[in-house]
């Protein structure tokens, strides 16, 4: 199943930007790039057309940063 899902929460209103980078540090994709409400939220990637391999995905909001790995088998 090529499609990962990401589930965050942001505790201010925020602009947010979530987006996929190659292994290399090459942006592979914008998920979100908006302003948002606090809550919790759900973006779904489809990895479809990318080839195996480690992605991180990095989220950046007003006052947070977060990354983490995805290992894309297919």
């Amino acid at each position: 199943n090529p499609i990962a899902t990401i589930n965050y929460s942001i505790a201010i209103f925020s602009a947010v930007n979530i987006s996929i980078y190659s292994i290399n540090g090459e942006l592979i994709q914008t998920l979100v790039h908006s302003s948002q409400q606090p809550g919790q939220y759900v973006v779904q990637w489809n990895a479809s057309n990318f080839p195996s391999g480690l992605y991180f995905v990095k989220l950046i909001s007003e006052d947070k940063i977060a990354e983490q790995k995805i290992l894309l088998i297919k």
